[in-house]
């Protein structure tokens, strides 16, 4: 389990506790759901599609990437002129152990604006986000969904 994932938990459970030790709590209900991200990216999505991901119908992960960022380089100060410029793949957290191959992590850029010199400290020379909605607080549920039934053992409650 993914340490942030347990803090918040273990947060979760200390926050119960505490309030059990003033007050005569003998019951809590606690919410939680499983959520699709699938389903909440594309609404309406049934069947097949929704166990396919961002990426399907892509040969890989660089031809993904590249679609989604229109195959033009991302630099918004490039200067290649070229009619079809080399591009590349670039991890955007390479210098903060974060090498993932994750589309949220990666960025096409011509080979003339994925050179050494265009980088300083682990970072591009711009401030890059990708256009991406991020699914952490839902990602987030749905692992405290199975980890809080398992874990309210632990605070002598029974679940509401």
């Amino acid at each position: 389990m993914a340490p942030s994932i347990q803090h918040k938990l273990d947060g979760h459970l200390r926050l119960i506790n505490f309030v059990k030790s003033i007050l005569p709590v003998t019951e809590v209900a606690v919410e939680v759901a499983n959520f699709g991200i699938q389903a909440i990216k594309t609404p309406g999505i049934q069947g097949e599609e929704n166990q396919q991901g961002e990426q399907a119908g892509f040969w890989n992960l660089r031809e993904y990437i590249l679609h989604r960022d229109g195959h033009r380089c991302q630099n918004p100060d490039c200067a290649n002129k070229a009619q079809n410029p080399v591009l590349q793949i670039h991890h955007v957290g390479f210098g903060r152990n974060d090498r993932t191959n994750r589309p949220g992590n990666l960025v096409t850029l011509c080979d003339k604006c994925h050179r050494p010199e265009n980088h300083q400290e682990g970072q591009l020379l711009w401030n890059w986000k990708p256009d991406v909605k991020s699914f952490r607080p839902e990602t987030f549920m749905t692992k405290a969904n199975d980890m809080w039934f398992r874990a309210r053992k632990t605070t002598g409650l029974t679940s509401g």
